[in-house]
Protein backbone atom coordinates (compact mmCIF):
# COMPACT_ATOMS: atom_id res chain seq x y z
CA UNK A 1 0.00 0.00 0.00
CA UNK A 2 0.99 3.87 -0.48
CA UNK A 3 1.91 4.86 2.55
CA UNK A 4 0.13 8.24 4.23
CA UNK A 5 3.35 9.54 5.62
CA UNK A 6 3.82 11.98 2.37
CA UNK A 7 0.70 13.97 4.02
CA UNK A 8 2.70 15.51 6.38
CA UNK A 9 4.92 17.04 3.95
CA UNK A 10 2.96 19.99 3.06
CA UNK A 11 5.93 22.18 1.17
CA UNK A 12 6.02 18.57 -1.10
CA UNK A 13 5.89 19.88 -4.90
CA UNK A 14 6.91 16.25 -6.38
CA UNK A 15 5.30 12.40 -5.42
CA UNK A 16 7.32 10.40 -7.53
CA UNK A 17 6.66 6.56 -6.86
CA UNK A 18 6.96 5.27 -9.65
CA UNK A 19 8.67 1.35 -10.52
CA UNK A 20 7.40 0.20 -7.49
CA UNK A 21 5.16 -2.63 -6.06
CA UNK A 22 2.33 -0.70 -4.74
CA UNK A 23 -0.65 -2.11 -4.49
CA UNK A 24 -4.12 -1.36 -3.79
CA UNK A 25 -6.23 2.00 -3.50
CA UNK A 26 -4.69 4.80 -4.05
CA UNK A 27 -5.44 6.77 -1.26
CA UNK A 28 -7.15 10.52 -1.30
CA UNK A 29 -5.01 13.24 -1.18
CA UNK A 30 -5.45 15.56 1.26
CA UNK A 31 -5.68 19.53 1.08
CA UNK A 32 -2.75 20.26 3.38
CA UNK A 33 -0.65 18.35 0.69
CA UNK A 34 -2.52 19.58 -2.74
CA UNK A 35 -1.33 23.13 -2.22
CA UNK A 36 2.11 22.71 -3.75
CA UNK A 37 1.74 19.72 -5.66
CA UNK A 38 3.07 19.80 -9.31
CA UNK A 39 3.59 16.33 -10.03
CA UNK A 40 2.62 12.83 -9.60
CA UNK A 41 3.79 9.70 -10.85
CA UNK A 42 2.38 6.47 -9.27
CA UNK A 43 3.13 4.08 -13.02
CA UNK A 44 4.69 1.03 -13.37
CA UNK A 45 2.74 -0.07 -9.51
CA UNK A 46 -0.22 -2.53 -9.16
CA UNK A 47 -2.60 -0.14 -8.16
CA UNK A 48 -6.35 -0.55 -8.42
CA UNK A 49 -9.30 0.92 -7.69
CA UNK A 50 -10.79 4.40 -8.90
CA UNK A 51 -9.10 7.65 -9.04
CA UNK A 52 -9.59 9.92 -5.61
CA UNK A 53 -11.02 12.61 -6.96
CA UNK A 54 -9.21 14.69 -4.66
CA UNK A 55 -6.99 14.84 -7.21
CA UNK A 56 -9.00 17.79 -8.17
CA UNK A 57 -7.66 19.69 -6.05
CA UNK A 58 -4.32 19.91 -6.60
CA UNK A 59 -4.49 23.12 -8.61
CA UNK A 60 -1.37 23.64 -9.29
CA UNK A 61 -0.62 20.01 -10.64
CA UNK A 62 1.01 19.81 -14.11
CA UNK A 63 2.17 16.15 -14.66
CA UNK A 64 -0.16 13.44 -13.78
CA UNK A 65 1.50 9.91 -14.77
CA UNK A 66 -0.73 6.69 -13.33
CA UNK A 67 0.27 4.26 -16.59
CA UNK A 68 0.55 1.02 -16.30
CA UNK A 69 -1.40 -0.12 -13.25
CA UNK A 70 -4.58 -1.56 -12.68
CA UNK A 71 -6.69 1.08 -12.02
CA UNK A 72 -10.44 0.63 -12.94
CA UNK A 73 -12.59 3.26 -13.64
CA UNK A 74 -13.85 5.44 -16.17
CA UNK A 75 -12.64 8.76 -18.35
CA UNK A 76 -11.74 11.12 -14.70
CA UNK A 77 -13.40 14.14 -16.96
CA UNK A 78 -13.42 15.67 -13.59
CA UNK A 79 -9.78 16.26 -13.98
CA UNK A 80 -10.30 18.96 -16.85
CA UNK A 81 -10.64 21.42 -13.69
CA UNK A 82 -7.36 21.28 -13.74
CA UNK A 83 -6.32 24.56 -15.37
CA UNK A 84 -2.28 23.97 -15.40
CA UNK A 85 -2.45 20.30 -16.18
CA UNK A 86 -0.04 19.49 -18.98
CA UNK A 87 0.76 15.77 -19.19
CA UNK A 88 -1.87 13.03 -18.22
CA UNK A 89 -0.44 9.58 -18.96
CA UNK A 90 -3.17 6.55 -17.74
CA UNK A 91 -1.82 4.16 -20.23
CA UNK A 92 -2.19 0.49 -19.72
CA UNK A 93 -5.06 0.21 -16.98
CA UNK A 94 -8.17 -0.48 -17.39
CA UNK A 95 -9.92 2.62 -18.18
CA UNK A 96 -13.43 1.68 -19.32
CA UNK A 97 -16.96 2.97 -20.82
CA UNK A 98 -17.20 5.99 -23.39
CA UNK A 99 -15.57 9.23 -23.42
CA UNK A 100 -18.46 11.69 -23.36
CA UNK A 101 -19.00 15.51 -23.63
CA UNK A 102 -16.82 18.17 -21.41
CA UNK A 103 -18.80 20.33 -18.90
CA UNK A 104 -17.21 23.39 -20.62
CA UNK A 105 -14.99 24.50 -22.82
CA UNK A 106 -12.70 25.28 -20.26
CA UNK A 107 -11.85 21.34 -19.44
CA UNK A 108 -7.92 21.01 -19.80
CA UNK A 109 -7.20 24.02 -21.58
CA UNK A 110 -3.06 23.82 -20.81
CA UNK A 111 -2.94 19.82 -22.12
CA UNK A 112 -0.32 18.94 -24.73
CA UNK A 113 0.10 15.62 -24.10
CA UNK A 114 -2.40 12.89 -23.65
CA UNK A 115 -2.16 8.59 -23.41
CA UNK A 116 -5.33 6.69 -23.22
CA UNK A 117 -3.76 3.75 -24.48
CA UNK A 118 -4.07 0.18 -23.90
CA UNK A 119 -7.63 0.69 -21.90
CA UNK A 120 -10.74 -0.27 -22.95
CA UNK A 121 -12.67 2.76 -23.71
CA UNK A 122 -15.45 2.32 -26.00
CA UNK A 123 -16.81 4.95 -27.60
CA UNK A 124 -16.66 7.55 -30.83
CA UNK A 125 -12.77 9.95 -30.29
CA UNK A 126 -13.93 12.56 -28.61
CA UNK A 127 -14.89 15.52 -30.69
CA UNK A 128 -15.46 17.81 -28.01
CA UNK A 129 -12.80 17.70 -25.99
CA UNK A 130 -10.72 17.68 -29.17
CA UNK A 131 -11.59 21.18 -29.43
CA UNK A 132 -10.83 21.95 -25.98
CA UNK A 133 -7.05 20.84 -26.14
CA UNK A 134 -5.87 24.73 -27.31
CA UNK A 135 -2.30 24.08 -25.75
CA UNK A 136 -2.27 21.70 -28.86
CA UNK A 137 -3.22 23.90 -31.61
CA UNK A 138 -0.49 26.71 -31.91
CA UNK A 139 3.07 25.81 -33.91
CA UNK A 140 5.65 28.07 -33.42
CA UNK A 141 8.63 27.46 -36.24
CA UNK A 142 11.37 29.25 -34.27
CA UNK A 143 10.72 26.81 -31.43
CA UNK A 144 11.01 23.55 -33.25
CA UNK A 145 12.47 20.70 -30.93
CA UNK A 146 13.35 17.89 -32.98
CA UNK A 147 12.71 14.63 -31.42
CA UNK A 148 15.01 12.78 -32.60
CA UNK A 149 17.74 15.10 -31.88
CA UNK A 150 16.81 15.31 -27.93
CA UNK A 151 17.23 11.55 -28.14
CA UNK A 152 20.69 11.18 -29.79
CA UNK A 153 22.34 14.48 -28.04
CA UNK A 154 19.77 14.77 -24.24
CA UNK A 155 18.76 18.40 -25.70
CA UNK A 156 16.31 19.15 -22.75
CA UNK A 157 16.55 22.69 -22.44
CA UNK A 158 12.73 24.30 -21.61
CA UNK A 159 11.57 20.69 -20.17
CA UNK A 160 9.58 19.57 -17.20
CA UNK A 161 11.71 17.45 -14.74
CA UNK A 162 9.98 14.43 -14.83
CA UNK A 163 10.44 11.07 -17.17
CA UNK A 164 8.22 9.17 -19.63
CA UNK A 165 7.80 7.08 -22.02
CA UNK A 166 5.74 6.92 -25.00
CA UNK A 167 5.68 4.68 -27.95
CA UNK A 168 5.64 6.09 -31.24
CA UNK A 169 7.64 6.01 -34.66
CA UNK A 170 7.41 2.20 -34.38
CA UNK A 171 8.75 1.69 -30.88
CA UNK A 172 9.40 3.21 -27.54
CA UNK A 173 10.73 6.57 -26.67
CA UNK A 174 12.35 7.36 -22.95
CA UNK A 175 12.57 11.25 -22.04
CA UNK A 176 14.58 11.90 -18.95
CA UNK A 177 13.24 14.92 -18.78
CA UNK A 178 9.67 15.71 -20.51
CA UNK A 179 10.18 18.48 -23.25
CA UNK A 180 7.76 21.17 -22.84
CA UNK A 181 7.30 21.30 -26.61
CA UNK A 182 6.07 18.06 -27.15
CA UNK A 183 2.48 17.78 -28.24
CA UNK A 184 1.34 14.27 -28.26
CA UNK A 185 -2.03 12.14 -28.71
CA UNK A 186 -2.42 8.50 -27.89
CA UNK A 187 -5.64 6.48 -27.94
CA UNK A 188 -4.21 3.68 -29.25
CA UNK A 189 -5.12 -0.14 -28.41
CA UNK A 190 -8.47 0.36 -27.08
CA UNK A 191 -12.75 0.14 -28.58
CA UNK A 192 -12.98 3.75 -30.51
CA UNK A 193 -15.52 3.59 -33.27
CA UNK A 194 -16.69 6.04 -35.66
CA UNK A 195 -15.79 8.27 -38.35
CA UNK A 196 -12.10 10.15 -37.54
CA UNK A 197 -13.39 13.58 -37.08
CA UNK A 198 -12.16 16.38 -39.19
CA UNK A 199 -11.99 18.51 -35.96
CA UNK A 200 -8.44 16.77 -35.38
CA UNK A 201 -6.75 19.03 -38.12
CA UNK A 202 -6.95 21.81 -35.27
CA UNK A 203 -4.18 21.00 -33.62
CA UNK A 204 -1.77 21.83 -35.76
CA UNK A 205 1.21 21.67 -32.68
CA UNK A 206 0.49 17.92 -32.54
CA UNK A 207 4.33 16.00 -32.68
CA UNK A 208 2.80 12.70 -32.37
CA UNK A 209 -0.30 10.70 -32.78
CA UNK A 210 -1.53 6.97 -32.43
CA UNK A 211 -5.38 5.87 -33.36
CA UNK A 212 -4.22 2.17 -34.16
CA UNK A 213 -5.72 -0.72 -32.77
CA UNK A 214 -9.12 0.20 -32.84
CA UNK A 215 -11.97 -0.38 -34.96
CA UNK A 216 -12.28 3.16 -36.58
CA UNK A 217 -14.32 3.61 -39.84
CA UNK A 218 -15.01 6.05 -42.74
CA UNK A 219 -12.39 7.91 -44.48
CA UNK A 220 -8.83 9.07 -43.25
CA UNK A 221 -10.20 13.31 -42.93
CA UNK A 222 -7.62 15.39 -45.25
CA UNK A 223 -7.40 17.66 -42.57
CA UNK A 224 -5.10 15.68 -41.05
CA UNK A 225 -2.57 17.36 -43.80
CA UNK A 226 -3.03 20.83 -41.62
CA UNK A 227 -0.77 18.81 -38.87
CA UNK A 228 1.93 20.79 -40.51
CA UNK A 229 4.54 19.60 -37.23
CA UNK A 230 3.59 15.89 -37.20
CA UNK A 231 6.50 13.52 -37.35
CA UNK A 232 4.89 9.94 -36.46
CA UNK A 233 1.47 9.18 -37.77
CA UNK A 234 0.00 5.55 -36.60
CA UNK A 235 -3.22 5.08 -38.04
CA UNK A 236 -2.96 0.72 -38.30
CA UNK A 237 -5.35 -1.66 -37.43
CA UNK A 238 -8.20 -0.24 -37.86
CA UNK A 239 -10.92 -0.02 -41.12
CA UNK A 240 -10.49 2.76 -42.63
CA UNK A 241 -11.54 2.83 -46.34
CA UNK A 242 -10.88 4.68 -49.16
CA UNK A 243 -7.72 6.72 -50.73
CA UNK A 244 -5.01 8.19 -48.66
CA UNK A 245 -5.35 12.04 -48.48
CA UNK A 246 -2.98 13.60 -50.82
CA UNK A 247 -2.31 16.56 -48.16
CA UNK A 248 -0.63 14.39 -46.19
CA UNK A 249 2.21 15.05 -48.72
CA UNK A 250 2.34 18.67 -47.18
CA UNK A 251 3.89 16.98 -43.88
CA UNK A 252 7.74 17.20 -44.24
CA UNK A 253 8.17 16.69 -40.95
CA UNK A 254 6.29 13.27 -40.93
CA UNK A 255 8.61 10.40 -40.51
CA UNK A 256 6.74 7.71 -39.50
CA UNK A 257 3.55 6.82 -41.03
CA UNK A 258 1.53 3.84 -40.54
CA UNK A 259 -1.47 2.60 -42.41
CA UNK A 260 -0.65 -1.19 -42.41
CA UNK A 261 -3.78 -3.44 -41.99
CA UNK A 262 -6.20 -0.79 -42.86
CA UNK A 263 -9.02 -1.19 -45.60
CA UNK A 264 -7.58 2.19 -47.34
CA UNK A 265 -7.01 1.67 -50.99
CA UNK A 266 -4.75 3.33 -53.50
CA UNK A 267 -3.15 6.66 -52.53
CA UNK A 268 -3.34 9.89 -54.30
CA UNK A 269 -0.29 10.94 -52.78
Amino acid sequence: MIPQCFEKLRALQILKLQNNSFHGDIPRIGSNICFNLEAIDLSYNQLQGKLPRSIANCTELMFLNLGNNQISDTFPSWLGTLQQLKVLILRSNAFHGIIGKPASSHEFPELSIIDLSSNDFSSMLPSDYLENWNAMKSVDANEQIYIQNMIIFRIYIDSYDYPITVFSKGGELKYFKTPYLLRLVDISSNRFHGEIPGIIGNLRGLHLLNLSNNTLTGLIPSSLGNLSALESLDLSQNQLSGKIPSELAQLTFLAYFNVTHIHSTRSTI
